[in-house]
């Protein structure tokens, strides 16, 4: 017995695109059926006037009365009227719902996806998913709802003219073939050609939004003409795929051009060898031609046929987007505990690279843990896995005894705190953005966490104070830190992960923030990622980390004796033979280090290099 083929991924893509498409579609019920209602309306009107219309000919001709058949046009002619109202009232509220719930589902899934943060694809790439490509896929109802009214209109058709002559439909059925043929060809090529197009969209969009990023780069390094000619390289590219859909779409327009009125004609003249032998009447032959355009009526939508190609390669592409492993929670709550954190064995593997290898690590209760290495070395990515804002390879990191992976949701993201080296400040108003969570801390907790950082000072001058949309109130990198270190500080957590969030701060708001942070009476697990060795030297240990690995923990000042140690800070102390003086030391502690720290490029505050 011959096996089946194996499945490619291309058609897997369309598969589950498909099956988008209908399910986005289906889950709009109450618009859906407002908008099959007036399309059921209009077929009926379709195929009630064209026999009104030969009953009032006929009438006419043998001198019959008219009255009924004047109501008979005159109901057709309603149902027209009013299948057209119903129509345009669903189909704008059926795209526009369904777009909303998808698009959410879409953004829902990828803010909670479990794949690293920095390795999701392309920024622009994902806009344009999340955005155009949303809006395509969603809003397809009435291009689905108008094909399959116009599939109905045309069986409707054919039996109409069955009724008429039984010639009919078979000189309608010989052409079939090649308009079917027509239409195949027609959608397969359009979809290869709108999914390039909306993969060079996605990239254009990207460029864009890098450029936007690095605005000040740009306008620092005079590289504006470049950065110009960079963002819109792809656009011949586009342009080529956009001209290559409006010429298939040219192409087959002219085609059913061709074969309609073909079909048509010869449709009228065998009905008019009908009326010559008595088995069609004069109406009957008026009404045969609006038959004849209902049975092509498919031919006629190309626009429709396109949109809905586009409509299946947008649909591909988003549900690429939600195929990503989503991140599952368990149901366990935390017993009670300070904030113990232990890792075992734990390992990270991205892309076919190893950024954690086989970690094993404790922090005490209420202790504070600083990471340190060089740029590549796991620091960011064993504080995201510590949060599990980042999924282990393998290994289990565990929060007071339980798995993280086997907590709660609310558990867990309620137990840990971040503060980021470069914050993003959501939530509307400076008190949104510091009591941002799933139900937004109250204000005296908002108001006890900005004092704790120091911020309350500043936020109460600002014109209205916690009530500032955030927008309208201009930071300094410092401000903005003490805010989202505020953001930290208002919860409740009982384990603090910390990414080089004081990095901006002035020497004197850091030490009394620091003191904050060692507040025996809150008595929190820090887990700090250190790249000054002023923030190292505060914490109780340091796990020293290169290349993926554990090389030592202990207290800053017994690994400060290793010189490799104290080149992570200070380069200049990887030549053994430069020699070392202790106020060289002093001021990797306090000078050159400290100047430097920020220069770490990031576009995000979350845990972007998570090497």
């Amino acid at each position: 017995m011959a096996s089946t083929p194996p499945t490619t991924a291309p058609e897997r893509t369309r598969r589950h695109g498909d099956r988008l498409l209908w399910q986005s579609i289906r889950h709009r019920r109450a618009a859906l059926v407002l908008l099959a209602a007036g399309l059921l309306l209009e077929l009926v009107s379709d195929l009630a006037l064209p026999l009104a219309l030969a009953h009032a000919l006929d009438a006419v001709i043998h001198g019959s009365p008219t009255t009924t058949a004047l109501i008979l046009l005159a109901s057709a002619l309603a149902l027209a009227a009013v299948s057209e109202i119903m129509i345009q009232l669903a189909d704008p509220y059926a795209s526009a719902t369904a777009v909303a719930g998808l698009r959410g589902r879409a953004i829902r899934h990828w803010l909670c996806a479990g794949a690293g943060l920095a390795h999701r694809g392309p920024s622009g790439d994902v806009v344009t998913r999340m955005v155009a490509n949303t809006a395509d896929t969603a809003g397809s109802a009435m291009a689905l709802a108008r094909m399959a009214a116009s599939l109905i209109g045309a069986l409707g058709g054919l039996i109409a003219l069955g009724l008429v002559d039984f010639w009919l439909p078979l000189t309608v059925l010989v052409a079939l073939p090649v308009a079917v043929a027509l239409v195949r060809a027609f959608a397969r090529r359009s979809a290869e050609l709108a999914d390039d197009y909306q993969r060079l969209q996605g990239d254009v969009v990207g460029r864009f939004l890098e450029a936007l990023r690095g605005v000040r780069t740009i306008r620092a390094c005079e590289s504006v003409e470049q950065e110009v000619e960079r963002s819109l390289a792809p656009l011949p590219a586009l342009r080529r795929a956009g001209v290559a859909g409006w010429r298939m779409l040219a192409r087959i327009s002219w085609q059913a051009m061709l074969l309609g009125p073909f079909v048509s004609l010869s449709v009228l003249a065998v009905a008019g060898f009908g009326v010559s032998a008595g088995r069609v009447t004069p109406g009957q032959l008026a009404a045969v031609s609006s038959y004849a355009g209902l049975v092509l009526g498919a031919l006629e939508h190309t626009r429709l046929l396109a949109r809905l190609a586009r409509a299946r390669a947008a649909a591909g592409r988003v549900a690429e987007l939600l195929a990503l492993p989503g991140q599952a929670y368990g149901d366990l709550d935390l017993p009670r505990g300070d904030g113990t954190l232990q890792l075992r064995g734990v390992t990270v593997e991205m892309d076919g690279r190893r950024i954690l290898s086989d970690v094993d690590l404790d922090v005490p209760t209420g202790a504070s843990l600083a990471l340190v290495g060089r740029t590549g070395s796991g620091k960011s990515a064993l504080a995201a896995v510590a949060g599990r804002l980042l999924e282990p390879s393998c290994g289990t990191v565990l929060l007071d005894g339980v798995p993280v992976e086997r907590l709660s949701r609310r558990a867990l993201r309620s137990a840990v705190g971040y503060a980021f080296d470069r914050p993003v400040l959501l939530g509307g108003t400076v008190a949104g953005a510091i009591g941002l969570a799933a139900e937004p801390l109250p204000a005296e907790q908002v108001t006890a966490g900005a004092r704790a950082a120091h911020a309350d000072g500043f936020i109460r001058r600002l014109p209205a104070g916690y009530n500032n949309a955030v927008d309208d109130t201009p930071l300094s990198g410092g401000e903005a830190q003490r805010l989202g270190l505020a953001r930290a500080f208002a919860r409740d957590a009982r384990l603090l992960i910390l990414d080089d969030a004081t990095s901006s701060l002035d020497t004197a708001t850091e030490r009394e923030v620091q003191r904050a942070l060692d507040d025996p009476a809150l008595c929190r697990t820090r887990l700090l990622i250190a790249r000054r060795p002023a923030t190292a030297a505060r914490a109780d240990l340091v796990a020293w980390l290169e290349d993926g690995r554990v090389r030592a923990v202990a207290p800053h000042d017994d690994l400060w004796a290793d010189s490799a140690y104290r080149a992570v800070f200070n380069p200049a102390e990887a030549h053994p033979a430069q020699e070392h003086h202790p106020a060289q030391e002093h001021l990797a502690c306090t000078g050159p280090a400290a100047a430097t720290t920020g220069q770490r490029p990031a576009h995000h505050e979350e845990f972007t290099d998570v090497a």
